[in-house]
């Protein structure tokens, strides 16, 4: 199974965003277990493709749904004045 993430270098997401973001996506699926196939850059747009077994995807999955779950709570407690 491949999975592209292209595109995502230039997210404003914080959590898709691969150059001062708080989270690599790159790197999350290098430990989860997928193998980076391609990444480059053609003038402004970045490519990258990413390839593993299904169970390196969910472990994939899990990890973004970690990391999107952590940012929420720490806008949560920001917004209320607590520290998460």
């Amino acid at each position: 199974m491949t999975v592209e993430l292209t595109g995502y270098a230039g997210s404003s997401h914080p959590v898709c965003n691969r150059q001062g973001g708080s989270v690599d996506l790159i790197e999350m699926a290098k430990k989860s277990g997928m193998q980076v196939l391609l990444d480059a850059q053609i003038g402004s747009q970045s490519y990258h493709s990413v390839c593993g077994p299904l169970s390196s995807l969910q472990r994939f999955a899990d990890e973004v749904g970690k990391a999107l779950a952590a940012e929420a709570a720490a806008q949560a407690a920001s917004h209320s004045g607590v520290e998460a």
